[in-house]
């Protein structure tokens, strides 16, 4: 209600209301279990989780997909589906071999997720070798063309 205006009742099937006051509130409220079904550690932040754990080995490259499978089925059980081509892989450190993790579909098969050599979390570039030169070169671009620079200041800086 917003003064004498009411808006009027609708079904929620699962999920929160979109664009609503409550609604970031709600969300977090309404995930808040979904730490207690990986053996990993997870973290969360608004509509983003990560799942990470020290891999030193098989068995503990297996351990994670046992972990994406609980939270496939937990969100199976929830009506809260995750979008598999925003969800990556990314080894950090020295990794002498790569495991394939997958997460089931709403097709009922299971989609390879990608993996990538960096993570942008919270504005901040994290590459998987944990330099910060890609997060650092992003960041002058960005400044470059806020302050239009990146026409003309390019060409002087190959020359040194």
């Amino acid at each position: 209600m917003l003064n004498e205006h009411k808006s009027n009742w609708t079904e929620v099937k699962s999920g929160i209301p979109q664009g609503s006051m409550l609604g970031p509130i709600l969300f977090i409220i309404y995930i808040n279990d979904l730490t207690e079904v990986v053996s990993s550690t997870c973290k969360r932040f608004a509509d983003d989780a990560k799942i990470y754990t020290t891999v030193t080995s098989r068995q503990d490259q297996e351990d994670p997909q046992k972990d994406l499978d609980n939270v496939c089925q937990w969100s199976s059980d929830w009506l809260l589906k995750f979008n598999i081509q925003k969800c990556k892989v990314v080894s950090y450190g020295n990794v002498s071999s790569q495991y394939n993790y997958v997460m089931d579909e709403d097709t009922g098969g299971a989609s390879a997720l990608s993996s990538e050599d960096s993570e942008k979390d919270l504005r901040i570039i994290f590459t998987n070798k944990l330099n910060f030169e890609k997060h650092i070169n992003s960041t002058v671009n960005k400044v470059n063309k806020c302050i239009s620079l990146h026409t003309w200041i390019s060409p002087c800086f190959n020359n040194v």
